[in-house]
Protein backbone atom coordinates (compact mmCIF):
# COMPACT_ATOMS: atom_id res chain seq x y z
CA UNK A 1 0.00 0.00 0.00
CA UNK A 2 2.89 2.48 0.88
CA UNK A 3 4.54 1.79 -1.91
CA UNK A 4 1.90 2.27 -4.44
CA UNK A 5 0.70 5.70 -2.49
CA UNK A 6 4.86 6.90 -3.32
CA UNK A 7 5.05 5.67 -6.61
CA UNK A 8 1.62 7.88 -7.24
CA UNK A 9 3.17 10.73 -5.62
CA UNK A 10 6.41 10.11 -7.53
CA UNK A 11 5.05 9.58 -11.00
CA UNK A 12 2.46 12.60 -10.90
CA UNK A 13 5.85 15.09 -9.38
CA UNK A 14 7.62 14.04 -12.04
CA UNK A 15 4.87 14.70 -14.20
CA UNK A 16 4.45 18.42 -12.92
CA UNK A 17 8.50 19.05 -13.43
CA UNK A 18 7.92 17.65 -17.33
CA UNK A 19 5.28 20.27 -17.89
CA UNK A 20 6.68 23.26 -16.13
CA UNK A 21 9.81 22.87 -17.73
CA UNK A 22 8.22 22.91 -20.99
CA UNK A 23 6.55 25.94 -20.65
CA UNK A 24 9.57 27.51 -19.62
CA UNK A 25 10.66 26.96 -22.92
CA UNK A 26 7.69 27.79 -25.21
CA UNK A 27 7.47 31.24 -23.35
CA UNK A 28 11.18 31.98 -23.21
CA UNK A 29 11.23 34.24 -25.67
CA UNK A 30 8.31 36.41 -24.86
CA UNK A 31 8.86 36.47 -21.01
CA UNK A 32 12.60 37.41 -20.77
CA UNK A 33 11.98 40.21 -22.72
CA UNK A 34 9.18 41.25 -20.70
CA UNK A 35 11.33 40.65 -17.04
CA UNK A 36 14.81 41.71 -18.41
CA UNK A 37 12.76 44.87 -19.08
CA UNK A 38 11.20 45.29 -16.05
CA UNK A 39 14.27 44.33 -14.11
CA UNK A 40 15.91 47.17 -15.74
CA UNK A 41 13.07 49.91 -15.22
CA UNK A 42 12.92 49.15 -11.42
CA UNK A 43 16.80 49.24 -11.30
CA UNK A 44 17.37 52.43 -13.36
CA UNK A 45 13.97 54.22 -10.90
CA UNK A 46 15.98 52.75 -7.75
CA UNK A 47 19.28 54.33 -8.74
CA UNK A 48 17.51 57.14 -9.57
CA UNK A 49 16.10 57.74 -6.28
CA UNK A 50 19.34 56.79 -4.58
CA UNK A 51 21.50 58.91 -6.21
CA UNK A 52 18.70 62.30 -6.16
CA UNK A 53 20.15 63.19 -2.65
CA UNK A 54 23.59 62.82 -3.52
CA UNK A 55 23.40 65.32 -6.71
CA UNK A 56 21.57 67.42 -4.90
CA UNK A 57 24.44 67.87 -2.12
CA UNK A 58 27.09 67.95 -4.78
CA UNK A 59 25.57 70.46 -6.64
CA UNK A 60 24.65 73.09 -3.41
CA UNK A 61 28.55 72.20 -2.61
CA UNK A 62 29.64 73.56 -6.23
CA UNK A 63 27.50 76.32 -5.53
CA UNK A 64 28.74 77.22 -2.01
CA UNK A 65 31.98 76.89 -3.55
CA UNK A 66 31.33 79.53 -5.84
CA UNK A 67 29.91 81.50 -3.60
CA UNK A 68 32.76 81.61 -1.36
CA UNK A 69 35.02 82.28 -4.21
CA UNK A 70 33.21 85.65 -5.26
CA UNK A 71 33.18 86.32 -1.61
CA UNK A 72 36.95 86.14 -1.19
CA UNK A 73 37.44 87.48 -4.68
CA UNK A 74 35.17 90.54 -3.21
CA UNK A 75 37.29 90.98 -0.09
CA UNK A 76 40.60 91.44 -2.00
CA UNK A 77 38.89 93.98 -5.04
CA UNK A 78 37.86 95.85 -1.25
CA UNK A 79 40.89 95.60 -0.09
CA UNK A 80 42.61 97.04 -3.44
CA UNK A 81 40.64 99.76 -3.65
CA UNK A 82 41.15 100.74 -0.46
CA UNK A 83 44.71 101.03 -0.74
CA UNK A 84 44.49 102.75 -4.13
CA UNK A 85 42.53 105.40 -2.53
CA UNK A 86 44.73 105.47 0.42
CA UNK A 87 47.78 105.90 -1.97
CA UNK A 88 46.17 108.69 -3.74
CA UNK A 89 45.11 110.91 -0.95
CA UNK A 90 48.61 110.32 0.39
CA UNK A 91 49.74 111.41 -3.00
CA UNK A 92 47.89 114.69 -2.52
CA UNK A 93 48.39 115.79 0.76
CA UNK A 94 52.26 115.17 -0.44
CA UNK A 95 51.98 117.75 -3.57
CA UNK A 96 50.58 119.83 -1.11
CA UNK A 97 53.23 120.11 1.33
CA UNK A 98 55.80 120.22 -1.62
CA UNK A 99 54.17 123.41 -2.78
CA UNK A 100 54.37 124.91 0.88
CA UNK A 101 57.85 123.90 1.12
CA UNK A 102 58.68 125.58 -2.69
CA UNK A 103 56.60 128.69 -1.23
CA UNK A 104 59.17 129.33 1.57
CA UNK A 105 62.53 128.17 -0.57
CA UNK A 106 61.12 131.02 -2.75
CA UNK A 107 60.55 133.70 0.19
CA UNK A 108 63.39 136.30 0.18
CA UNK A 109 62.98 137.23 4.56
CA UNK A 110 66.03 137.71 6.39
CA UNK A 111 66.38 137.34 10.10
CA UNK A 112 69.21 136.57 12.63
CA UNK A 113 67.17 133.67 13.57
CA UNK A 114 65.09 131.25 11.45
CA UNK A 115 63.87 127.80 12.31
CA UNK A 116 61.25 125.98 9.84
CA UNK A 117 58.92 123.77 11.51
CA UNK A 118 56.03 121.56 11.45
CA UNK A 119 51.88 121.57 12.41
CA UNK A 120 51.50 118.48 14.71
CA UNK A 121 48.08 120.15 16.44
CA UNK A 122 45.96 122.04 15.48
CA UNK A 123 42.02 120.91 16.35
CA UNK A 124 38.60 122.12 15.29
CA UNK A 125 37.44 123.45 18.28
CA UNK A 126 40.76 126.16 17.68
CA UNK A 127 40.70 126.10 14.36
CA UNK A 128 41.24 129.85 14.24
CA UNK A 129 42.71 130.47 17.50
CA UNK A 130 46.43 128.50 17.71
CA UNK A 131 48.15 125.30 16.65
CA UNK A 132 51.46 123.06 18.07
CA UNK A 133 54.25 123.04 16.38
CA UNK A 134 57.11 120.36 16.20
CA UNK A 135 59.69 122.97 17.77
CA UNK A 136 60.52 124.49 20.59
CA UNK A 137 63.25 125.53 23.57
CA UNK A 138 65.32 122.79 22.47
CA UNK A 139 65.56 124.37 18.78
CA UNK A 140 65.82 127.86 20.76
CA UNK A 141 62.26 128.44 20.12
CA UNK A 142 61.29 131.81 22.71
CA UNK A 143 57.75 133.42 23.03
CA UNK A 144 56.49 136.31 21.27
CA UNK A 145 58.73 135.04 17.91
CA UNK A 146 56.93 135.68 14.77
CA UNK A 147 55.84 132.73 12.47
CA UNK A 148 55.13 133.10 8.87
CA UNK A 149 53.68 130.66 6.12
CA UNK A 150 54.75 131.48 2.55
CA UNK A 151 56.51 135.09 3.79
CA UNK A 152 53.43 136.01 5.16
CA UNK A 153 52.73 136.49 8.76
CA UNK A 154 50.41 133.99 10.62
CA UNK A 155 51.04 134.32 14.31
CA UNK A 156 53.63 134.55 17.45
CA UNK A 157 54.37 131.89 19.72
CA UNK A 158 53.04 132.32 23.24
CA UNK A 159 54.20 129.16 24.90
CA UNK A 160 56.87 126.39 24.72
CA UNK A 161 58.18 123.14 25.79
CA UNK A 162 61.07 121.38 25.17
CA UNK A 163 59.77 119.83 21.93
CA UNK A 164 56.71 121.82 20.76
CA UNK A 165 55.71 125.86 21.45
CA UNK A 166 51.93 127.03 20.62
CA UNK A 167 51.09 129.72 18.15
CA UNK A 168 48.66 131.74 18.43
CA UNK A 169 46.77 133.05 15.04
CA UNK A 170 46.44 136.13 13.96
CA UNK A 171 42.63 135.42 13.42
CA UNK A 172 42.04 134.30 17.01
CA UNK A 173 40.42 138.07 17.96
CA UNK A 174 43.02 138.77 20.82
CA UNK A 175 44.83 141.89 20.79
CA UNK A 176 48.18 141.43 19.30
CA UNK A 177 49.89 145.07 19.76
CA UNK A 178 52.35 144.51 16.94
CA UNK A 179 54.18 147.19 15.86
CA UNK A 180 54.03 147.89 12.12
CA UNK A 181 54.20 150.07 9.35
CA UNK A 182 52.34 150.72 5.97
CA UNK A 183 53.96 151.89 2.83
CA UNK A 184 52.29 154.20 0.46
CA UNK A 185 54.91 155.36 -2.07
CA UNK A 186 57.32 156.91 -0.01
CA UNK A 187 54.95 157.69 2.36
CA UNK A 188 55.48 155.38 5.31
CA UNK A 189 53.76 155.60 8.61
CA UNK A 190 53.80 153.47 12.34
CA UNK A 191 51.23 151.76 14.14
CA UNK A 192 50.20 149.04 15.88
CA UNK A 193 48.37 145.71 15.16
CA UNK A 194 45.25 145.04 17.00
CA UNK A 195 43.03 142.24 17.20
CA UNK A 196 40.91 140.51 14.09
CA UNK A 197 37.45 141.43 13.34
CA UNK A 198 35.53 137.88 13.13
CA UNK A 199 32.69 139.69 11.42
CA UNK A 200 34.61 141.60 8.60
CA UNK A 201 37.53 139.04 8.11
CA UNK A 202 39.96 141.50 8.35
CA UNK A 203 42.93 142.88 10.96
CA UNK A 204 42.30 146.25 12.63
CA UNK A 205 45.41 148.16 13.60
CA UNK A 206 45.18 151.64 15.01
CA UNK A 207 47.59 154.38 16.92
CA UNK A 208 49.42 155.78 14.43
CA UNK A 209 52.16 158.13 14.29
CA UNK A 210 51.02 160.75 11.71
CA UNK A 211 47.66 161.55 9.83
CA UNK A 212 49.28 161.76 6.72
CA UNK A 213 47.06 159.88 3.63
CA UNK A 214 47.60 156.22 3.08
CA UNK A 215 45.57 154.80 0.27
CA UNK A 216 43.66 151.75 -0.08
CA UNK A 217 45.62 148.97 -1.59
CA UNK A 218 49.05 149.96 0.83
CA UNK A 219 50.83 147.57 1.82
CA UNK A 220 51.30 146.30 5.95
CA UNK A 221 54.47 144.62 7.22
CA UNK A 222 55.82 144.48 10.58
CA UNK A 223 58.17 147.05 11.60
CA UNK A 224 60.52 145.70 14.18
CA UNK A 225 60.31 149.03 16.76
CA UNK A 226 59.85 146.68 19.54
CA UNK A 227 63.09 145.80 19.78
CA UNK A 228 61.93 142.40 20.16
CA UNK A 229 60.27 141.11 16.70
CA UNK A 230 61.63 141.67 13.09
CA UNK A 231 61.04 143.97 10.65
CA UNK A 232 59.55 143.69 7.08
CA UNK A 233 57.78 140.73 7.58
CA UNK A 234 54.21 141.51 4.96
CA UNK A 235 51.10 141.31 6.86
CA UNK A 236 48.71 142.50 4.15
CA UNK A 237 47.04 145.12 2.45
CA UNK A 238 45.24 147.80 3.50
CA UNK A 239 41.39 147.95 2.46
CA UNK A 240 39.34 150.81 4.50
CA UNK A 241 40.58 153.74 6.26
CA UNK A 242 38.84 154.99 8.96
CA UNK A 243 40.53 159.11 9.92
CA UNK A 244 40.53 160.47 12.78
CA UNK A 245 41.90 164.21 13.89
CA UNK A 246 43.79 162.50 16.63
CA UNK A 247 46.37 160.48 15.12
CA UNK A 248 46.49 157.60 17.31
CA UNK A 249 42.65 156.71 16.81
CA UNK A 250 42.87 156.57 13.18
CA UNK A 251 41.79 153.22 12.57
CA UNK A 252 42.68 150.82 9.12
CA UNK A 253 41.41 147.65 8.11
CA UNK A 254 43.99 145.18 6.56
CA UNK A 255 43.22 141.65 4.46
CA UNK A 256 45.79 139.38 5.36
CA UNK A 257 47.95 137.22 3.14
CA UNK A 258 48.55 134.52 4.66
CA UNK A 259 45.92 131.54 4.02
CA UNK A 260 44.81 130.04 7.71
CA UNK A 261 42.76 127.06 6.06
CA UNK A 262 45.75 124.86 5.21
CA UNK A 263 48.63 124.97 7.63
CA UNK A 264 51.17 122.32 7.17
CA UNK A 265 54.39 124.02 7.95
CA UNK A 266 56.12 127.26 9.33
CA UNK A 267 58.86 129.34 9.61
CA UNK A 268 59.51 130.65 12.88
CA UNK A 269 61.47 134.58 13.03
CA UNK A 270 63.15 136.03 15.35
CA UNK A 271 66.72 138.08 16.99
CA UNK A 272 68.50 135.50 18.48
Amino acid sequence: MFKYRFSKFFFWSLSSLIVFIFFIFLFRSSISPYISSMTSTTLSTFDALVSKPFTVVKETFSTSKDLVGAFEENKVLKKELRELKNNSMDLEKLKKENEELKGFLKADLSAPFQVMSQSIVRTPQLWDESLVISSGKAEKIKENMLVTVDSALIGKVTSSTLNSSRVDLLTNGRIFDLPIKIEDGSTVIYGNLKSFNQEKKVMQASEFNSNDKISKGSRVFTSGLDGETVADIPIGKVVYVKNDDDKLKRQFDIELDANFSNINYVKVMGKQ
